[in-house]
């Protein structure tokens, strides 16, 4: 839908004003596909996410029987009945947690969480001919247990040189740091068949950090534990705090060995609802994949149905992530709008903001123009240092391609930082064309979305940012650019 309605035509140029002074052209949406985190699937509890060798995403959770969903793009999933049935299982009774599954050597292991007859939580692993089941337990006593602790939320870790590891974390019910109730992560080589462990456990992380002490329930976490490499360096992620409460969220710690010793990131945590305390509760417990193209990470998670009510009551999100040049990481959520789904070569456009000449004469020091084209919008205001920002309350982008581009949208988004925020924008592309007044939203995680003019082939615009007549600077925290070229 062309949503311009007056051209005004001159010598030198095709001007296109909006309908009204300051539209949000936001709030007319995009013509690509979108997701919204509320549309996704309910009753889902520590979601993990699983993609096969053909491209078939398969999501488990949290719920005896681990029902299992497919997907070809991981927003629209069909539902495939349980995993595991009741003959299944040779040992766990009850609290079936936090299932994850891998692929190894043709065959499909499940490995979750259950409470034996005795009361104390193991980790399970059972085998399938197909990632949808049925899974077999392996044995009737578990797979791995530390009595009288209990243990649980299992995450297993092939690294690069055929070394297999198991990651876990005690339970806080049943374990103690001093006087304090607490859970820990640690770590357990796996053997070559992945049918046993080697070795002694190690520890690795225990809470030390504010964010994950709830003090209503007087207990800490340290759970729900992901490992990723990136350029030699581990990353151990993990959630932190009460998954019953608004506060459950989740951070990393760093280490150059699988092992440890694993250092936390002193701005944790990286997703929490701080910036949108009115619209997501206790988002934690989740998983990375890589999007359908392999070009995108995504973090999958979940939180509260029920703001008010909590408890566990959860439903799927999904947002991006990603690892910034420092090599720190970031999160593009907890969303509440309207995001693109997760790249794939059938979305019918490419992202082309990185191959663009970026250039503003008005980059403020200390600041770098990439930061509007790193993949990162920001949602919390400690991270405001990526984002990019400019002197004055004026300020021009320049976007520039060496060849001709077919850009149908332009996706804007704000700085983090109230005094910052631009209110309005015009923008000017290289045949004349000028699309004016164009109002940019201030709400975190909402992308203002420009539309191009139909049939639109050009190598390059510029974007002019204004403040609100107070401002002394003007930031935006990152900027997408939709095209049809290939």
């Amino acid at each position: 839908m062309f949503i311009l309605s007056a051209i005004i035509v001159s010598c030198n140029s095709k001007k296109i004003k909006s309908e009204s002074e300051n539209i949000n052209q936001n709030q007319l949406g995009s013509n690509f596909n979108v997701y919204h985190n509320d549309g996704l699937i309910k009753n889902v509890a520590d979601p993990f996410v699983f993609k096969d060798d053909d491209g078939t995403y398969y999501l488990y959770h949290t719920l005896k029987g681990f029902k299992v969903y497919s997907s070809k793009d991981l927003i629209n999933w069909t539902s495939l009945g349980p995993s595991m049935l009741k003959d299944g299982y040779k040992w766990a009774v009850s609290d079936f947690w936090a299932t994850e599954v891998v692929k190894f050597k043709g065959k499909y292991y499940i490995h979750y969480t259950g409470q034996a007859a005795d009361g104390i939580k193991r980790i399970g692993m059972a085998i399938s001919d197909s990632p949808s089941g049925p899974f077999i337990d392996i044995d009737d006593k578990g797979f791995y247990s530390t009595p009288p602790k209990s243990v649980i939320d299992s995450h297993i870790f092939f690294d690069d040189d055929g070394k297999i590891y198991m990651y876990y974390s005690n339970a806080a019910s049943s374990n103690k740091i001093g006087n304090q109730k607490a859970s820990e992560i640690w770590v357990v080589q796996i053997k070559e068949d992945l049918l046993g462990t080697i070795g002694s456990a190690k520890k690795l992380t225990q809470p030390v950090q504010d964010w994950e002490y709830s003090p209503s329930a007087k207990m800490m976490w340290n759970e729900g534990t992901v490992v990723l490499k990136n350029k030699n360096i581990y990353y151990l992620m993990y959630s932190a705090n009460c998954y019953c409460g608004s506060d459950y969220s989740v951070g990393y710690a760093t280490s150059k060995s699988p092992l440890g010793p694993f250092v936390k990131y002193a701005n944790n945590p990286i997703l929490s609802n701080e910036s949108v305390p009115d619209l997501v509760s206790g988002p934690g417990h989740h998983t990375v994949v890589k999007s359908p193209d392999n070009k995108e990470l995504l973090i999958i998670y979940h939180s509260h149905i029920d703001l008010e009510k909590k408890g566990s009551e959860r439903m799927m999100n999904i947002d991006r992530m990603g690892f910034r040049e420092d090599g720190t990481m970031y999160v593009n959520g907890p969303t509440k709008e309207n995001q693109l789904y997760p790249s794939s070569n059938k979305q019918g456009f490419m992202m082309i903001a990185k191959e663009a000449n970026v250039s503003s004469m008005q980059t403020k020091n200390g600041y770098q123009i990439n930061g509007l084209t790193d993949g990162e919008f920001s949602m919390y205001q400690r991270f405001e240092k990526y984002e990019w920002v400019a002197t004055g309350e004026k300020a021009t982008i320049s976007f520039a391609w060496q060849a001709k581009k077919a850009i149908k949208e332009i996706w804007l988004y704000n700085s983090i930082v109230p005094n910052r925020q631009a209110e309005k924008a015009k923008l000017l592309i290289d045949d004349g064309t000028v699309i004016d007044n164009i109002g940019i939203s201030k709400t975190i995680g909402k992308a203002t979305i420009i539309k191009m003019p139909l049939n639109l082939n050009t190598k390059g615009f510029q974007l002019i940012l204004e403040g609100n007549g107070s401002n002394t600077e003007l930031g935006v925290s990152e900027i997408e650019v939709l095209s049809l070229n290939k």
